[in-house]
């Protein structure tokens, strides 16, 4: 393939492409690490990863006991997603991460309904819509799960309406900002 390296590792030039030109000139010819470069770019994605991994755990320490939450951390640690993903430069960890936040904030929001947990929840939406164009499907999901919890704690209509309405403001206008 033009522009990528090949198997014995030699970097095969490609003049015709402008972009894998520049790539060529600033990653290898600049005298740039291409190994610095590739552990740098990853590094972000890994602390991610810890950092899903200590908040599971931090969460998870309030509802149950140490062999229950270790045994939540190792399912999580040992995920083949987060294996896999986990020193990767892809999004779809950071849409892991995303759901998890989303998870945690429907779950405070059906445990305590107040503006402030809506407002966390249209957060957490509009953080997972910008992970990852399919996060789009979690929405249907933190939908679902926040009606039940909210028709068994004997709500009313109109908060639920402003509930919805002040999570998708959140959501859409997060979603906004960071594509503008």
């Amino acid at each position: 393939v033009p522009g990528r390296p090949n198997v014995v590792g030699a970097f095969v030039s490609a003049p015709e492409n402008a972009q894998l030109k520049f790539c060529d000139a600033f990653l290898i010819k600049s005298g740039n690490s291409t190994d610095l470069t590739m552990f740098l770019s990853r590094m972000p994605t890994g602390l991610l990863s810890l950092a899903m991994i200590i908040s599971v755990w931090l969460w998870v320490s309030g509802y149950i006991g140490s062999w229950a939450r270790a045994g939540a951390v190792a399912s999580l640690a040992l995920n083949p997603n987060i294996l896999a993903n986990g020193a990767l430069t892809t999004n779809d960890l950071h849409l892991a991460a995303a759901a998890w936040l989303l998870f945690v904030a429907t779950f405070n929001m059906i445990k305590d309904p107040k503006t402030s947990r809506y407002i966390w929840f249209g957060l957490a939406i509009g953080l997972v819509l910008i992970a990852k164009f399919s996060g789009v499907f979690f929405i249907a999901v933190a939908a679902v799960a926040g009606l039940i919890g909210l028709i068994t704690k004997k709500i009313g209509a109109k908060k639920i309406i402003i509930a919805v309405l002040l999570s998708m403001i959140f959501a859409i206008s997060l979603t906004w900002a960071s594509y503008m």
